[in-house]
């Protein structure tokens, strides 16, 4: 069950320089700005609540799979990683497909492509799509486990590589969006000085007296 936050802090998202800024937590970006429909960050005081999506254009060929590997990301090197999501191309997904159910599970041959490889083919993905396809992110992150998250900026990147049959090529990053948390306005006032005089200072021990202007 997905619990419902509410929203006490602005959450300022900067997107790439053509993309708009996003403020209270959510908006969409355009299409244009990266392969994700939307950004949305909220905060409260102990926790982010994020939700984004990726996709791959289906003509990125129908013999290659694309990872897609977000992480969140800050300037000094803290960064929170995202289970990867991959898209494949329809021969390649038969492909796949094939191979999984040939290869026994015990079998050596299957014992050395799981060593081989953290992403082989031959474990099946929770966020395993065709080209074309979406994938949504959502997810919470509490301030204990990550602090950083809320002290300092981040960036939310997704780092892209196209999986063939004989290689492995990096392809452009995305650069989803910028997040701050923005703490809650808590106004001070100033302290407004008692100007009454020696009629309010008889008025506190004399609650009958009453100034001139009063009558």
């Amino acid at each position: 069950m997905i619990k419902k936050y509410p929203l006490v802090a602005a959450a300022i998202v900067c997107s790439l320089p053509s993309c708009a800024v996003l403020s209270r937590g959510s908006a969409s970006l355009p299409s244009p700005c990266s392969a994700a429909d939307s950004v949305s960050a909220v905060w409260t005081a102990d926790t982010l609540r994020l939700r984004f999506a990726v996709t791959e254009p289906s003509d990125m060929g129908s013999g290659y799979a694309v990872w897609n590997l977000p992480r969140l990301g800050a300037a000094d090197g803290d960064t929170l990683t995202l289970k990867p999501a991959v898209f494949r191309g329809k021969r390649n997904m038969q492909y796949v497909t094939r191979e999984r159910h040939f290869s026994g599970k015990n079998s050596d041959r299957m014992a050395r492509r799981l060593s081989s490889s953290p992403r082989s083919t031959l474990q099946l993905s929770d966020n395993e799509r065709l080209l074309g396809d979406t994938v949504v992110y959502d997810l919470a992150v509490t301030r204990a486990e990550r602090p950083w998250l809320w002290e300092k900026p981040s960036v939310l990147i997704v780092k892209r590589e196209k999986d063939g049959c004989c290689s492995v090529d990096s392809l452009p990053p995305l650069r989803l969006a910028a997040l701050r948390y923005v703490p809650p306005f808590v106004p001070k006032l100033a302290v407004v000085e008692d100007n009454a005089g020696r009629a309010g200072e008889l008025r506190k021990d004399n609650p009958v007296l009453h100034p001139f202007s009063e009558y």
